[in-house]
């Protein structure tokens, strides 16, 4: 409680110390600003209150203009006043005149319609006989009507028949088109036959043509078959009578009668290779005549070229030395 007690006196003391150490500045400071603050309140120099003279002058001034511009305002507003009060007087003044002078047109117009009831009197009158007249042209119209309905039905009787006239008339119209526009296309089928007829004319002239040539050439290579065949024969029929002659000349045991024969061995050795060669051009003459589908050519491309055989030349690679000549001609 003592040690309580003790630490709180130590905490007052403590306090008011710092409270004295700390209190003389904030005293300056407050004098400082209080100071200043009365300063500025206070004129002080006499162009301080010069200036606050001027500046009570200057916003009397400007009072003074407010109300003289407010009374100027409320003057023209007056004047404004009058002037509206003023072409008030004058329209109130035109309007008496108008009253005036409607209250005479009134007058004139009260008396236009008692004449106008006066003339639609007369107009009764007349309007009774219109009516009249009317009533007798209305009784004529309806005759007239009557007539009209009839020659209507009249009319309507020639419409149809002219109707069903006019429908016959399109269908044969129709019909008619039909038929030009057949007409028009037998004329183009037309047409194109006969181009498709001088076309095929022109080919089978060619093709004749052709076939003449063809002829003519199947004619000369005939005609040389028949000439090599001929040789052919003729070659054989020397070739049979060297080989008696080779024969005979062989049985002779003189040396004169050898010489001759190997003489004459040559000779069919020449013979026979004439004859080969004419044997060739035959069935290369046979194999053109054949075509392409000669069995000839065929055999002959089964057949590969095998070169001579003991010095001879096949007939096989003869006809294709042939061809290839005529190849290359």
């Amino acid at each position: 409680m003592i040690q309580s007690t003790l630490f709180f006196i130590l905490g007052f003391l403590s306090a008011g110390f710092l409270a004295l150490l700390v209190a003389p500045a904030i005293w300056r400071r407050a004098v400082t600003l209080t100071r200043r603050r009365v300063e500025a309140s206070v004129p002080l120099t006499m162009d301080e209150i010069q200036a606050g003279k001027d500046s009570v002058r200057a916003e009397l001034a400007m009072t003074i203009r407010k109300l003289e511009m407010n009374l100027k305002a409320a003057k023209e507003k007056v004047a404004a006043q009058m002037l509206e009060m003023n072409a008030l007087r004058d329209e109130q003044k035109r309007a008496l005149t108008e009253r005036d002078v409607k209250s005479q047109s009134y007058q004139q117009l009260e008396a236009r319609a008692a004449k106008l009831e006066e003339e639609l009197a007369h107009r009764e009158e007349d309007f009774q006989a219109v009516s009249e007249r009317l009533v007798e042209h209305e009784r004529k119209l309806e005759a007239r009507d009557a007539e009209l309905k009839k020659l209507g039905r009249m009319y309507d009787e020639a419409s149809l028949d002219a109707s069903s006239r006019q429908i016959e008339a399109v269908a044969h119209e129709s019909r008619l088109d039909k038929l030009k526009a057949d007409i028009s296309i037998l004329r183009n089928e037309r047409k194109e036959a006969d181009q498709k007829a001088r076309e095929v004319t022109a080919d089978n002239k060619a093709a004749r043509e052709a076939l003449k040539a063809e002829h003519k050439k199947v004619a000369g290579l005939e005609r040389r078959v028949e000439q090599l065949t001929a040789s052919l024969a003729d070659a054989e029929d020397r070739l049979e009578r060297r080989e008696r002659e080779l024969g005979r000349l062989r049985d002779k045991p003189d040396q004169g009668g050898g010489k001759a024969a190997r003489r004459d061995e040559a000779g069919e050795a020449m013979l026979r290779e004439q004859i080969h060669q004419l044997a060739a051009e035959v069935v290369n003459l046979t194999a053109k005549l054949d075509g392409p589908d000669s069995p000839i050519g065929k055999a002959l491309a089964e057949k590969t070229p095998n070169g001579a055989s003991g010095g001879t030349t096949s007939l096989a690679d003869r006809i294709r030395a042939l061809q290839q000549a005529a190849g290359k001609q």
